[in-house]
This record gives structure tokens, C-alpha cells and sequence, in this order.
């Protein structure tokens, strides 16, 4: 070949080889930057990495009721992500929604046009229904439902960004006991002290604590007021298992009762029926529920055999490297007064109101007592409820 073809060839060789390398490099700085800015986004107070699809830029919320006697400010967006944008005011008429606590509402009052009406609630229907059908007048919902326009969880399952390690060995040493069950509301419509005596009869120790139980609670632990203190965690913690009934069996109505039990007291709990927890992200292995069984012998026994077998029990756990769950309901950013936040600074919803938001929240949600799941699985049993629905 003569020589200035092959000189012409090195030439367009090496631009070729020049350009992809700038290419890759140029990839590769893009890549990084783009790392920093996450990273940046992820620590930074003033927001979520999600402000280019905010189309509002500063929120206004007014809150006509308190929450159970308690004044709401601006200690409820302590930890989201975009509270540098978003607050709680006392001037009802500039602010962008206007929410009521539905169980602390007396009057909704004259609202503007343009102001977005919230109702919510963290009770199940059973324990507080929406006495009134506020006809055209409530625009979106704020509940645990999943599908609320907004929703509020009493706790969120997500997976991990990195597995961790759990000492599983320790885990398996502190366990000493079987059961234990802290209740302080007595009153139940949905069967759970009658389906918990059943378990009792059939051999199951149960230690129950807490105003319907004959165990005093150390250092004053005394149930719901106090379900996150650390004298909580202490009295579990020796336990293999503990009940997590609620006092209702309602669509998505799942309280701290199980996140708890999951991320701080290192107990299994036991549920009442296992499709609600799985389709709001619990790991199928992170709990046992009634359900899975024909009786209560056959769950009772099943328990036992768990608790004397380690690689069994601690299946239990495992998901604990993998998963994480957050219980401090009112601090979980991208849920309740947050995700409001979020919604009406993204501006992509439709106008929309409810013609009868009690119907929503109430009707074909919950079991009944006279035909519930409890009665039911305590007549497969041979066992006869000892409590009527209403």
C-alpha cells in the first residue's frame, strides 16, 4: 500500500478512537454529576429531588380542627422532604386546602372556590363513621386507605437500599417466652379477645398486659398511649410472638399495633387475615396470620413447633436484612400532611368532589360482626362465639 493512503488511514483511525473516548468520558462526568445532584437532593432539607415537576412552589395548608383535642402546626412536616415550601397557616382564606379531622369536626364553615377540602381520618369505620355525607363539599380524602387521594399509613414497608446484618444468633438467645399480647381498649366488635381466649384454651401461653389483662405493665407502659416508648420494646423482647389484632377487620386498616411489633420489638406478630398485610408490602415471612390455618389447634400447634425449632423461627426474621419499616407515622415523608404537600405543588390533578364521601368510607369496608371472619374461624374450631354483632 503506498505510503500516504496508510497515513491518511492512521489519521481517521485515531480521530475515530479520539471521539469515543471523549464520548465515554463525557458519559462518565454526566453519570457522576448526576450521582452528586441525587446525592445532594437526598440530604438537602429544601427538597426531594423531584422540584422540576413542582409547578407551585409554596403551599399553604389551614387545619379546622385539632387532632383528638390537639392543635396541628407545623412540627407535622418536621421531616418532609419539601417543608421549606409547604406550611402550616391560621389564615383559613389564604390557604390552598383547608383540612378537618373528621372525628374532632363540628362545622366546615364558608370556604372559597378555588381552596381544596380535605377530610381525614386514621379511624376505621367501626370506630368512627362520617356521620354526614358533606355532599359536593369534600374534594379528596386523607386516610391509611390505599385509596385515599392522600394517603396516611400508620407505617410504610420499602425495601432497602443495602442489605444489613441482624444477629440472628442473639435474636434466637433472647427468645424465652411464646406470647404476648398488650391491649388497652376492651371494647372490640371484630372477636379478638374471644378468638385469643380460644388460643389460651387450646394451649397457647399468652401473657397478656395493658387494661384487659391480669399482668401489670412495668414502668407504666400502658398500651396505646405509649406504644413507641422503649419500656415497650423491653417488656416484648423476650417473647416469640405477640398478637397484633386490631379492633376491626377493615380494608387497609393497619396500625401501629403490627409496625411496631416489626421494627422495634423484634416479635412475629400474629394477624387475623393475611391478604391486608401482603398488599400493603409486608414480606409473606414477616408474620403469621390466622387465616393460613382450618382451626385453632392446628394454628396453635403450628406455633409451637416453630418456637422449638431455630432455623424456623428465625425464617421470620430474614426479611429484616432486606426490608425496613418506619412506625412514626406523622414523620414518614411521602405519606399524610407530606404527600398533600407534594400533590398540590405538582399541580396534576382534576377537579374532582365527593357526592357522598361517608358512603366511600363506610360501606362494604369492614366485616361484620355477625358473619365476620372470627365467627367463622371459631365455628370451624368447634368453638361457639361467646359475643353478637350489633
Amino acid at each position: 500500500m503506498p505510503r500516504r493512503p496508510r497515513r491518511f488511514l492512521l489519521i481517521v483511525l485515531t480521530a475515530v478512537i479520539g471521539v469515543v473516548v471523549l464520548s465515554l468520558c463525557s458519559n462518565l462526568l454526566l453519570d457522576v454529576g448526576h450521582s452528586l445532584v441525587q446525592e445532594h437532593n437526598r440530604h438537602d432539607s429544601s427538597g426531594d429531588g423531584d422540584e422540576f415537576v413542582y409547578r407551585k412552589k409554596e403551599v399553604r395548608l389551614f387545619v379546622g380542627t385539632p387532632f383528638f383535642r390537639t392543635p396541628v402546626g407545623n412540627a407535622y412536616l418536621d421531616n418532609c422532604s419539601v417543608r421549606k415550601h409547604c406550611k402550616i397557616v391560621d389564615d383559613k382564606d389564604s390557604s390552598d386546602a383547608v383540612l378537618y379531622h373528621a372525628p374532632d369536626f363540628v362545622l366546615m364553615g364558608t370556604l372559597k372556590p378555588n381552596q381544596i377540602t380535605v377530610l381525614w381520618s386514621l379511624e376505621s369505620p367501626i370506630n368512627h363513621r362520617f356521620y354526614q355525607n358533606f355532599e359536593r363539599q369534600i374534594n379528596w380524602t386523607m386516610t391509611y386507605r390505599r385509596d385515599a387521594d392522600v394517603w396516611f399509613p400508620y407505617g410504610v414497608i420499602t425495601k432497602r437500599r443495602e442489605p444489613i446484618r441482624v444477629d440472628f444468633d442473639e435474636l434466637w438467645k433472647s427468645k424465652k417466652k411464646m406470647v404476648v399480647w398488650l391491649i388497652s381498649n376492651c371494647g372490640h366488635t371484630n372477636g379478638r379477645i374471644e378468638l385469643t381466649k380460644a388460643l389460651q384454651e387450646a394451649g397457647l401461653e399468652v401473657d397478656i398486659f395493658g387494661a384487659c389483662g391480669r399482668r401489670p405493665t412495668p414502668n407504666d407502659c400502658d398500651g396505646v398511649n405509649k406504644q413507641g416508648d422503649r419500656c415497650v420494646a423491653e417488656l416484648f423482647k423476650p417473647y416469640m410472638f405477640a398478637i397484633s389484632f386490631e379492633n376491626s377487620l377493615c380494608k387497609d386498616y393497619i396500625t401501629e399495633k403490627f409496625f411496631e411489633v416489626l421494627e422495634k420489638r423484634y416479635a412475629v406478630p400474629i394477624v387475623m387475615q393475611r391478604k391486608t398485610y401482603e398488599e400493603n408490602g409486608a414480606p409473606s415471612d414477616s408474620f403469621i396470620a390466622v387465616d393460613d390455618y382450618q382451626n385453632v389447634d392446628n394454628l396453635v400447634n403450628n406455633l409451637k413447633v416453630i418456637a422449638k425449632d431455630k432455623s424456623a423461627y428465625l425464617k421470620y426474621h430474614q426479611w429484616r436484612e432486606t426490608f425496613e419499616v418506619r412506625s412514626d407515622y406523622f414523620n414518614i415523608d411521602d405519606t399524610g400532611f407530606c404527600q398533600l404537600c407534594k400533590k398540590i405543588m405538582r399541580q396534576d390533578f382534576m377537579p374532582k368532589h365527593y357526592d357522598d364521601v361517608a358512603s366511600w368510607h363506610s360501606v362494604g369496608i369492614c366485616d361484620q360482626p355477625q358473619d365476620g371472619f372470627v365467627n367463622k374461624f371459631l365455628t370451624n374450631s368447634g368453638k361457639k362465639p361467646s359475643f353478637q354483632g350489633d
